[in-house]
């Protein structure tokens, strides 16, 4: 199955949950996810399943005003 991760195009197994994505990916921490737009909560990783040509954001908390 086909997703877009911060702009880029993966080719992941199906199912895949935000759960597995991020096991693959293995972010540096602290970091958020957002699914087509719509930020997730860390506690719906696992049940939040990708389905194809879904918009995954990684994005890390940055300092500043």
């Amino acid at each position: 199955m086909s997703i877009v991760v911060n702009g880029e195009l993966y080719v992941v197994p199906s199912p895949t949950t935000i759960e597995g994505l991020l096991r693959l990916l293995r972010p540096e921490r602290p970091f958020a996810a957002a699914l087509n737009g719509e930020f997730v909560p860390a506690v719906e990783y696992e049940g939040r399943v990708l389905t194809e040509g879904d918009h995954v954001d990684v994005v890390h908390p940055s300092a500043g005003g």
